[in-house]
């Protein structure tokens, strides 16, 4: 049984499972409808099954796992699925449960509102949040056992910590084995292109050929921020498919992405490995399309400090695939 791709009889079964475990939400016996829901997703893995359960663990207090149900949600639902709302606001509810830094919170009830301007629910929770991060300082001065630790969100890195942007430290760094959660994900989203990049890719030109539709079909749904960011830990035989992936995404949804948290360094040095070296094998047909997405990325925050933290070499070689093209001064603008 294939709980992604499942038969018409097996997403009978699960909607079964699903009325059986409302009941018992409705009942208030959040413990047996989070374990019916389980059941249920053994045989349907989707969006709105795991927003279901993720409402029980809220009810339950089990944060942890709430969060995890609505992230697990996001990353598989399509942009205009309905459910979306939902795992959003309750991604934020459980944020705020487990006291998480109000960050966290806030930018899941942004996120919910941009699927859902009107949603009240969102407006009130995002008010109340911004009440309470008023109100931070003032707790801090009346009880002594908080310390109150000066923060500051920065475009650029500060000019004493350039010395860490050494090369060495960052290769030395980049050179660790990806988590087992991110091999796990990593593992899922690329399982597809693995056989046929293993088995028609050259050896000693891995950036010399297009990928099949096929291939590239395991890209089409999961774009979100931490999926575009593991894309740094994927093996080099891997990489070839996620370069001509990430360079066709439209600037438009980079912006959706990105812009409430800020662009992703990780993410924004893969796409610097992208553009410099699969972009250079036809530079003329992928210079306006990476300009036009370098260009989007530098109006979102932090995209200096992004930059600052990406390979020089790729830089540089951009630059030198560009010099002489009437491009070249828009390049130099979101480049340096």
């Amino acid at each position: 049984m294939d709980p992604v791709n499942p038969t018409k009889e097996a997403i009978k079964e699960a909607n079964d499972l699903k009325l059986e475990a409302n009941k018992a939400f409705a009942k208030q016996e959040y413990k047996k409808a989070a374990k019916i829901y389980r059941d249920a997703l053994k045989i349907h893995f989707n969006p709105v099954l795991l927003s279901n359960r993720a409402m029980c663990f809220i009810k339950l207090k089990d944060w942890d796992r709430a969060i995890r149900d609505c992230s697990r949600g996001i990353e598989i639902a399509m942009p205009d699925d309905a459910v979306i709302v939902k795992l959003w606001y309750r991604k934020g509810i459980a944020h705020v449960g487990r006291k998480d830094i109000p960050y966290h919170a806030r930018t899941a009830f942004q996120t919910t509102l941009q699927h859902d301007p009107k949603n009240t629910a969102a407006l009130q929770a995002l008010d109340d949040l911004n009440s309470t991060m008023a109100d931070i300082p003032v707790r801090i001065r009346e009880n002594a056992n908080w310390v109150s630790v000066p923060m500051e969100v920065v475009e650029e890195l500060p000019n004493y910590y350039q010395s860490w942007l050494k090369k060495e430290k960052f290769t030395e760094e980049c050179s660790k084995e990806p988590s087992e959660r991110a091999s796990r994900e990593i593992e899922q989203m690329f399982a597809k292109t693995k056989a046929k990049s293993e088995s028609k890719e050259p050896k000693n030109s891995p950036h010399t050929r297009s990928p099949s539709d096929q291939e590239r079909v395991s890209f089409t749904r999961r774009r979100t921020m931490h999926y575009l960011s593991t894309l740094s830990n994927l093996s080099h035989d891997r990489k070839f498919s996620a370069y001509q992936y990430v360079l066709e995404l439209p600037p438009s949804e980079y912006k959706e992405i990105f812009e409430a948290a800020g662009m992703d360094s990780d993410f924004l040095g893969f796409f610097m490995e992208a553009a410099s070296l699969y972009g250079h094998n036809n530079f003329e047909h992928w210079k306006s399309i990476i300009l036009d997405h370098l260009e989007t990325f530098s109006t979102l925050p932090r995209y200096r400090l992004g930059l600052s933290m990406c390979s020089k070499e790729n830089i540089n070689k951009l630059l030198s695939l560009a010099n002489g093209d009437v491009l070249y001064e828009r390049f130099k603008r979101v480049l340096l």
